[in-house]
């Protein structure tokens, strides 16, 4: 797995500081959402979506061809998101079309 920290501001309604990864794993790129716990330590949130699907490149975002919300939601329905999705997207999509993810 190559794992890159993408630059753009990952925003949460807390002072829990948050930020997005770029993965590139068995073929297919994701996005991750990591959260910095009090030990200081990164952990990955709840959820990794297909970048391809965050994008509209696929039939599984239900929305072909238009990118995301900027806020999505990381924990499987019960109300924690983030924001600053679009972002996200922007930058992750600039490193794989540069070709440096490989």
């Amino acid at each position: 797995m190559t794992k890159y920290i993408l630059k753009a501001e990952v925003r949460y309604g807390s002072d829990t500081p948050h930020r997005a990864l770029l993965t590139h794993e068995d073929g297919a790129y994701y996005i991750k959402i990591e959260m910095q716990c009090k030990d200081g330590e990164w952990h990955v949130t709840p959820g990794q979506w297909y970048l391809s699907t965050l994008v509209g490149a696929d039939k599984w975002g239900g929305h072909p061809g238009k990118w995301v919300d900027d806020k999505i939601f990381i924990d499987f329905g019960q109300g924690w998101f983030i924001t600053g999705m679009h972002d996200v997207l922007e930058e992750a999509l600039n490193i794989v079309l540069r070709g440096v993810a490989a």
